[in-house]
C-alpha cells in the first residue's frame, strides 16, 4: 500500500519554509579559526593579520594584503597575543558550519578588556617606515610596518576581527585582525 501522506507532508514543509536549517555555532569555538588566528600559522590560510602587526608584514605581491601608512597596526606581535587571547575567549560570531558567503565581523570593545586596558590600543607606522624586503626563500616580498609610531597611539572604537568562509576547503578561518578608529 502506497502512503500518499509523506508526499503531502514533506510537499508542506518546502511550502511552509520548514525546510533543515544549517546548523550554526561560536566562531571561535572552530579549530581552524583558533589556528588561523595564530600570526604564524595565519598567512599560511591565505590570511593577512601581519598586516596590522608592526615588525610582522607578510609575503604577498597582492597590494590588499600589504600594510600601508593607512592602515592601523598593533605595537607588535605581543599587543596582537594579548588581543587574539581575548578574541578567542569573549569573542562572538555565528559561524554556519556548511556554508557561507558572508564574512562574520567579531569585535571586542573595552568592556572586552576591563581586566587590562593595556592591549586596547591602537598605532600609526611611523613616518616613511613601511618597507619591502626579499627573501630568495619566500615566494614574494615581505612588506611591514618598521615601528609603530609612539604619538600616533589612539583608543580603537573596537578591536576588529574578521572570520571567513573557506569553500575549497570547507572552513572558516580569521582571515584578518586590527585596531579600528
Amino acid at each position: 500500500m502506497r502512503r500518499p501522506y509523506r508526499f503531502v507532508f514533506l510537499a508542506s514543509l518546502a511550502i511552509f519554509g520548514m525546510a533543515p536549517v544549517a546548523h550554526a555555532v561560536e566562531c571561535i569555538t572552530l579549530v581552524s579559526v583558533q589556528q588561523s588566528a595564530e600570526l604564524d600559522t595565519n598567512e599560511d590560510e591565505g590570511s593577512h593579520i601581519g598586516k596590522h602587526v608592526a615588525g610582522f608584514g607578510i609575503y604577498s605581491d597582492n597590494a590588499v594584503d600589504k600594510p600601508t601608512m593607512a592602515s592601523t597596526f598593533f605595537e607588535g606581535e605581543d599587543q596582537y597575543d594579548a588581543v587574539k587571547d581575548i578574541f578567542l575567549t569573549n569573542g562572538a560570531g555565528s559561524c554556519d558550519e556548511t556554508t557561507s558567503t558572508d564574512n562574520v565581523v567579531i569585535t571586542l570593545g573595552p568592556g572586552d578588556f576591563a581586566a587590562d586596558m593595556a592591549p586596547f590600543a591602537g598605532y600609526d607606522c611611523v613616518a616613511g617606515g613601511i618597507v619591502t624586503t626579499e627573501n630568495p626563500y619566500a615566494t614574494a616580498p615581505r612588506t611591514y610596518c618598521t615601528q609603530v609610531n609612539q604619538a600616533s597611539k589612539f583608543t580603537p572604537t573596537n578591536m576588529t576581527f574578521v572570520v571567513k568562509w573557506n569553500a575549497a576547503e570547507s572552513k572558516w578561518f580569521t582571515l584578518t585582525a586590527y585596531p579600528k578608529r
